[in-house]
């Protein structure tokens, strides 16, 4: 389930990208559609209850690289 929200965000955001990329002001509104899509993700968020979200949170440190402020 979660590999396919992926997969429909990624492709989400090659349309708009493809849409927006070089249209007068495209940026701002892939910016728009950026934060739009992110506040409805949210929300599906928001309905986890805490221990899903737990588990949630540690699969994603495990998949997700540390960065060189983490290592530091």
């Amino acid at each position: 389930m979660v590999d396919d929200e992926i997969k429909r965000s990624k492709s989400a955001a090659q349309r708009a990208a493809e849409a927006y990329g070089d249209a007068e002001g495209g940026r701002q509104k892939l910016i728009a559609e950026a934060l739009s899509t992110h506040r409805k993700k949210q929300s599906v968020l928001s309905d986890l209850d805490d221990e899903t979200r737990r588990k949630l949170a540690a699969t994603a440190e495990k998949l997700l690289p540390k960065s060189d402020e983490d290592e530091g």
